[in-house]
């Protein structure tokens, strides 16, 4: 959460950063981007329940889903307190950084015709961007829908905000703009892991990639690196986490053949959780920390569009596949709801078992074994 402390005296928005007050319009419109009416009703309630009214009625809602609501609501209200006041917001603040930068993309010098100028632009008055790598473009579900441009932020480390937070940050202010998938990332971290060799970064942060470069903190030199070479720790990571993927796989077999097919979809869930993990960590270096099967797909299309491509999500049948696999983490365990037919069961069953196999194949593709 962004600010967990009550303070008496706090008279003026403490959430919003002050590129947010300067657009209280955007906080108004992420917010009913995520909570329609009825929902945000439903979690009043429910958030009314949980302090002890009505305390022989049960919760609908999980504690960690009240908690981001409640995170959501301070914002929307501090955002509909600015626009109530009607005071015009000084923008010195995110000028005065931008004043020193020196722009491999200018405002001044970007053609209108190029798509990603208004992001560059944005994200640039959003927060303290030092660079911006271009990592790719990837055809968006459907393909009639265009394209969506894959972005790596590095900012310098005088911010409040986590990675995440920039991230859903680009995310929301972009959405009216052009389709954009962003990570952030402090520019010293990404030095020093360069500086160690990491296979990603130094393939990545490299001058034919670079859209803006604010000029003010050196990029470590990348290694030359092509290919990444295995080493006796970088099989370890990989065979282990694998090995508790194929566990989780027997797991679910067992409940898919005792009929309890939510508890069935929690183990195809982490089996491909622990399987794309097995596949990223070594190739990027570090643990992503997260549930969200989304989010590890997308890092994972950024080496393979064969794994990417096992859950298509080209129609509604094949998005609805997906998201009740991206459900059974939480839904299965907790969520009396939670409903999956034998049938649905199977199929995932089958889709997991094949991404694990192409995770097995593409990482020996990748990744060149040394000779004994």
């Amino acid at each position: 959460m962004r600010k967990t402390m009550y303070q008496s005296h706090d008279h003026l928005p403490v959430w919003l950063e002050r590129a947010e007050e300067s657009c209280p319009e955007e906080i108004v419109k992420s917010y009913f981007n995520t909570y329609s009416l009825p929902d945000s009703r439903l979690y009043l309630w429910q958030m009314l329940k949980w302090y002890g009214i009505e305390k022989e009625e049960g919760l609908l809602l999980e504690t960690c889903d009240c908690l981001a609501f409640f995170e959501k609501l301070v914002c929307l209200i501090e955002a509909l307190h600015v626009q109530m006041e009607s005071k015009p917001v000084t923008n010195e603040p995110v000028k005065s950084f931008e004043s020193r930068q020196g722009f491999l993309c200018d405002d001044n010098n970007s053609s209108d015709d190029d798509p990603l100028a208004p992001v560059i632009r944005m994200i640039r008055q959003s927060m303290d961007v030092e660079k911006i790598y271009l990592l790719g473009t990837f055809p968006l579900v459907p393909e009639a829908l265009g394209i969506e441009y894959d972005l790596l932020v590095l900012v310098n480390g005088n911010n409040n905000h986590t990675n995440e937070e920039l991230e859903s940050l680009i995310h929301n202010r972009s959405h009216d703009l052009v389709p954009v998938c962003a990570n952030s990332f402090p520019m010293t971290k990404v030095n020093g892991m360069i500086e160690n060799g990491n296979y990603f970064f130094s393939m990545n942060c490299v001058p034919e990639k670079l859209l803006y470069d604010a000029g003010r903190v050196p990029l470590e030199k990348p290694r030359q690196v092509d290919q990444l070479t295995s080493s006796d720790s970088l099989l370890e990571t990989h065979n282990g986490i694998m090995e508790k993927a194929r566990s989780f796989v027997s797991g679910a077999a067992h409940y898919y053949e005792s009929n309890e097919y939510a508890l069935a979809a929690f183990m195809l869930h982490q089996a491909m959780e622990h399987g794309l993990n097995a596949f990223l960590q070594p190739l990027i270096q570090f643990r992503l920390q997260t549930h969200s099967l989304q989010k590890l797909l997308r890092w994972t299309r950024r080496f393979s569009m064969d794994i990417f491509n096992v859950f298509p999500r080209d129609t509604e049948r094949e998005i609805d596949l997906f998201r009740l696999l991206q459900k059974a983490y939480v839904h299965a365990r907790y969520k009396d709801v939670f409903t999956i037919t034998g049938e649905e069961a199977c199929l995932l069953q089958e889709r997991v078992k094949l991404i694990l196999e192409k995770i097995t194949n593409e990482f020996k593709r990748l990744v060149v074994v040394q000779p004994s």
